[in-house]
């Protein structure tokens, strides 16, 4: 799968999130038709490596950014079709 398609899951992750839509794997997995396992590591690598600061809510069975107002810290495509980060 191409970079560009895992980057549209990680901005529409972060959107959805920011609008405190409560997105979980189980959403992710049903809007871009992926298994719920690859959801997860989506996530996990959004939290882990991009340090987005996520955070679940139980009641809500979804996350949501720890802090008001945060920067999802964008990335760019290069031309290798590798993700790196802005400056």
């Amino acid at each position: 799968m191409g970079s560009r398609i895992i980057y549209e899951r990680y901005v529409w992750f972060d959107n959805q999130a920011r609008q405190r839509k409560y997105p979980n794997a189980s959403k992710l997995a049903v809007q871009f038709e992926l298994s719920v396992k690859t959801a997860q590591r989506d996530i996990a690598f959004m939290r882990d490596r991009l340090n987005c600061p996520l955070l679940y809510d139980k009641n809500q069975k979804g996350y949501l950014y720890k802090k008001d107002h945060v920067q999802f810290e964008w990335v760019k495509m290069s031309s290798e079709t590798h993700i790196t980060r802005s400056e």
